[in-house]
Parts: C-alpha cells; sequence; structure tokens
C-alpha cells in the first residue's frame, strides 16, 4: 500500500497483516490500518495508522486449526 501511494496510486486507506521479527528474533504478527489525506491539489501530504500486535490471537487461530485438524 505504501508503494502505492508513493507512487501516487489513488489509495486512501489500507487495512493489512503482516509478520516481523522483534529485536529478540522472536515472531510477532502486526494488524496495521492507516490512512492517507490528500491536499486540494491532489496531493498526498499525510499519512496516519495505528498498528496492533495480533501474535497472541494468530497463535490461538493456529492451535484451534491444529485441533480441528486432529479431530477431523
Amino acid at each position: 500500500a505504501f508503494t502505492q501511494w508513493i507512487s501516487g496510486a489513488p489509495v486512501g486507506y489500507y487495512d493489512i497483516e503482516y509478520r516481523i521479527l522483534d529485536p529478540g528474533g522472536v515472531l510477532r504478527w502486526v494488524h496495521e490500518r492507516g490512512a492517507l489525506s490528500f491536499d486540494a491539489n491532489g496531493k498526498a501530504y499525510l499519512a496516519s495508522s495505528i498498528s496492533t500486535d495480533i501474535t497472541d490471537r494468530k497463535r490461538a487461530e493456529e492451535r484451534l486449526r491444529r485441533s480441528e485438524a486432529y479431530l477431523a
């Protein structure tokens, strides 16, 4: 989404999940939502976002998938 913004594509909002490695080398999941604001000329001037650590939720979903597969 950010690359599209930089290239001038008309992206005003995004909602994505991605993985990162924290400084200790632990895999973390992040849910990020953001919006791009444009001026009167249509030029982007402000990007704002919020990021939420969803690692616990992703781990719980994986445990549920495994238990369902085990019972199937």
